[in-house]
């Protein structure tokens, strides 16, 4: 072989070498795209979980309230009673 079918050779090699280089890159890089997507979907996920926990915590406060105003209720019925009580009850002659 002459030294120009040697060159020519290996600038073939070179070109395909570089091709299959370019392949990988594009793979790494696929790959680190993919990886960004999972952090951006376990922070979302991260999200979801903090708004679950949010919301239980929203409806265990509607519970207290709940029970507040029936409470409330109650005691507001207990002092019309009593003083309905009071203002009906007839004087002692």
């Amino acid at each position: 072989m002459s030294a120009a079918e040697d060159i020519a050779r290996l600038t073939v090699q070179t070109e395909e070498l570089k091709a299959y280089l370019n392949r990988i890159d594009n793979r790494i890089e696929t790959v680190y795209n993919d990886m960004g997507r999972i952090r951006e979907n376990m922070a979302t996920h991260d999200d979801l979980d903090r708004l679950r926990e949010a919301m239980a915590t929203s409806k265990d406060v509607e519970r207290l309230w709940k029970i507040a105003w029936i409470f409330l209720t109650a005691i507001i019925g207990l002092l019309v009673a009593l003083i309905n009580f009071l203002l009906t009850k007839q004087p002692k002659p």
